[in-house]
């Protein structure tokens, strides 16, 4: 299901920089009249409710959305290669001029986390290098609103709690495709494109605890003409 929006209740509660970013790709988005941006939270099977805005750090701390019934553990190839012992490895960006593919990778990277080996610095740098490096389009504040606050981080740490994820599969928007085929020009000035990325995140804690669920996000990519892609941001809703 779709949700109405109007372009105040997009833009009201924002910061300048989120305005710049979501003002843009609402602008295109608008002009084909195909899908909502709006500041609440989506509540429909396989959005990411659980991740949308800040909030005080519990979602975080195994609550619900954290141990699912065990019909909906996937199969993780990734957990037992998880050694708190072995050193920590950052996620790269791919180097990579598709959208699709660059988003896909970028969602990992966002619903992977390991806080038995990297601190909160680590993390945030780790987020911080997928960003593009042109300021007027670069929304940092909304990656950084899916990194818990150091406080949270450190009680995640005690319970040696992390994250694998894996994507399954991402596309542009119908909407965005359409517009831009009709208007081309309307994204050669910033050449960010909307991508909504599908996956599995598994959660692991303390003595074995695991649980997992679906995600879905939309991610800005900017991917200039013979450059490499790079994050923009993440839409604070998702886009079909």
């Amino acid at each position: 299901m779709r949700t109405s929006f109007s372009i105040g209740d997009t833009m009201r509660g924002l910061s300048w920089r989120q305005r710049t970013v979501i003002g843009l790709l609402v602008f295109v988005l608008l002009v084909a009249g195909a899908w909502a941006v709006s500041t609440s939270t989506r509540t429909g099977s396989g959005a990411e409710s659980a991740s949308a805005a800040p909030d005080d750090g519990s979602r975080w701390l195994g609550g619900a959305s954290a141990r699912p019934t065990p019909r909906d553990l996937p199969s993780d190839p990734a957990e037992e290669d998880a050694d708190p012992g072995e050193e920590w490895i950052p996620r790269t960006p791919p180097t990579t001029g598709d959208a699709v593919v660059y988003a896909e990778a970028a969602a990992e990277a966002l619903w992977s986390y390991d806080t038995r080996r990297a601190t909160h610095g680590e993390r945030t740098a780790e987020l911080r290098a997928w960003m593009t490096g042109e300021e007027p389009y670069a929304d940092w504040e909304s990656v950084a609103a899916q990194i818990p606050t150091p406080e949270v981080w450190l009680q995640l740490g005690d319970n040696e709690q992390y994250a694998t994820a894996q994507s399954e599969s991402g596309h542009v928007p119908a909407s965005f495709e359409e517009q831009l085929r009709a208007r081309p020009d309307l994204i050669t000035e910033a050449y960010v494109y909307v991508v909504t990325v599908t996956g599995q995140q598994s959660i692991h804690w303390r003595d074995g605890g695991r649980g997992a669920e679906e995600r879905t996000v939309t991610l800005a990519v900017q991917c200039r003409p013979g450059e490499a892609c790079a994050l923009a941001g993440r839409l604070p809703t998702v886009a079909f």
